[in-house]
């Protein structure tokens, strides 16, 4: 078998040769004894020196052409040589890349999972993770300093934030933390922009319902009904069955739901909010309107200390306040 192929190799080189040089041509003959023309000596002379010198430039021609193989060849092997070596160093970043991504989420899921699924201060209650504490206004997500006048951070010099909302991005921040007095007199609006620069979102009814499960109030009534706003966690036994507190008195805290209000007579298509001047149309207004007119009810939960009666608790439900109101007693918690 290795015969046979040098010698097909042998062939198809010898196929990609340069033709041979055509044989010398026919020299003119002499006879002994008789004169030679000196032409035709002449003639003899130059077809030979031509026969001669074709053959050189093909020897040379195909000289050129296997030495212009050989240095392709070459550099097609360094060039595949280079191509594969970027490839490499490139294949050995993305590993690299893929590990540290995959050893971070490994870090996350194991911290998660020592929390019971959620952040130190926040609770799992089912598929969600609910703030052990009433929310506090901060300047950042975490750390950041206490917004002191955190029951009206529109008046806060340091804060620039409308009660609809506006100017409320990246500038308050809900945290959930023991010991603290809650934010209150904070609109809907506010609230829901705190929680979101957060990386977190106001509960839903049904969720506020279900963190609060197992809440026990004092007397069968609010867990601080007492007409002071006590501080986060400092209510006694006021604890749902899912490790969260203050969810009965304390402060109103809003949720996610919007309702129809208790106002009575809906307002009709033409009807326009006077706060932000939104058409209204087929809506029951909330009594409690705040900035605004015409606007329907956001759902607010729990009761606040400052109804200082015992029907404040778990099964409170409040709907007759518009998102833009302001009120005091009126804060939130948030989830994620």
């Amino acid at each position: 078998m290795k015969k046979i192929t040098l010698i097909a190799s042998a062939a198809a080189f010898a196929m990609s040769l340069p033709a041979f040089a055509d044989e010398v041509p026919t020299l003119n003959t002499f006879v002994g004894g008789q004169p030679a023309l000196a032409s035709e000596v002449n003639d003899n002379f130059s077809d030979v020196a031509d026969a001669v010198n074709d053959n050189d430039a093909r020897i040379n021609t195909l000289i050129t052409d296997v030495a212009g193989k050989a240095d392709t060849s070459e550099l097609a092997d360094k060039a595949d040589q280079s191509d594969l070596n970027t490839t490499n160093t490139n294949v050995t970043t993305l590993d690299n890349q893929i590990n540290a991504v995959t050893t971070g989420i490994a870090d996350r899921v194991t911290a998660l999972e020592s929390a019971g699924g959620c952040p130190a201060d926040m609770a799992a209650v089912g598929p969600i993770c609910v703030d052990l504490y009433e929310a506090t206004i901060w300047t950042a997500a975490s750390g950041g300093t206490l917004i002191a006048d955190a029951d009206d951070p529109n008046g806060d010099a340091s804060v620039t934030c409308e009660n609809n909302g506006f100017g409320c991005h990246n500038e308050i921040f809900a945290q959930s933390v023991s010991g603290q007095t809650p934010a209150d007199n904070i609109t809907w609006f506010q609230a829901a922009m705190a929680c979101a620069n957060s990386g977190k979102r106001l509960l839903t009814n049904a969720e506020w319902q279900v963190a609060a499960t197992g809440t026990d109030p004092v007397d069968g009534g609010s867990c601080n009904s007492s007409g002071t706003i006590a501080n986060t966690g400092a209510s006694a036994g006021c604890e749902s069955s899912f490790g969260v507190f203050d969810m009965a008195g304390n402060v109103n805290e809003w949720v996610a739901d919007w309702i129809q209000g208790d106002a009575g007579t809906s307002v009709n298509a033409n009807t326009n909010a006077a706060y932000g001047q939104d058409r209204q149309a087929g809506v029951k207004p909330a009594g409690a309107q705040g900035s605004g007119s015409n606007m329907p009810a956001a759902i607010y939960r729990g009761g606040s200390a400052l109804d200082t009666d015992t029907r404040n608790g778990v099964h409170f439900f409040g709907a007759n306040a518009a998102p833009a109101f302001e009120g005091n007693g009126f804060g939130f918690r948030c989830a994620m």
